[in-house]
């Protein structure tokens, strides 16, 4: 009975990690990742014309869903990505809660593998549609002329706040389940309910 009593805090935590903190955590994730820009590129140019041509933004919903904007190989890796979290979030079915944790442990590594997969494949793929792009206008200028335009724009694309948001939230969930994996490592199991 002595047991039980000073194992119930640490139950109840992990209950609401297992339970709240990763199913919830996981479906924000997913959200920020949908609605928010995860891939940004822009231009240092002051000119609003070129701002407008060569700013721009894509949530994880542009990159999974355009086929025009990204290859299929970085849209299926995005969906894997999205199945993931969803994944990470049914983890809080898992009946047993040692098993729980370590599943949802494991999903939210996953999804932050495949989160840092996608951000960089997909910004890497926007960098190189650009310097495409940008060879084909500036096509018909001579080197030195076009040299000082590209440097004139000074584009730059890379991940954006929502990939970084995202990452930091499924750090926030894979420690916490970390965290209680390696505690019910060293608790004896007939301790666990």
């Amino acid at each position: 009975m002595n047991d039980v009593q000073n194992h119930e805090p640490a139950d109840f935590l992990e209950r609401v990690v297992t339970r709240l903190v990763t199913p919830i955590g996981c479906v924000l994730v997913l959200l920020i990742l949908l609605f928010v820009p995860c891939v940004t590129a822009s231009t240092r140019s002051a000119d609003p014309r070129l701002k407008r041509i060569f700013d721009e933004s894509f949530t994880g919903w542009n990159i999974a869903t355009d086929a025009d904007l990204f290859s299929v190989a970085v849209r299926i890796l995005t969906v894997t990505l999205f199945v993931a979290l969803v994944v990470g979030a049914g983890t809080a079915l898992v009946r047993n809660p040692r098993k729980r944790s370590l599943a949802a442990a494991v999903t939210t590594a996953v999804s932050g593998g495949l989160l840092v997969a996608t951000g960089l494949w997909a910004s890497h793929w926007r960098d190189a549609k650009r310097d495409e792009f940008m060879s084909i206008l500036t096509s018909t200028l001579p080197p030195v002329e076009r040299a000082k335009f590209f440097d004139q724009i000074g584009s730059e694309v890379g991940v954006g706040l929502g990939f970084w948001l995202g990452l930091a939230g499924l750090g926030v969930i894979i420690a916490f389940n970390v965290y209680l994996v390696l505690r019910g490592r060293r608790r004896p199991a007939d301790a666990v309910r």
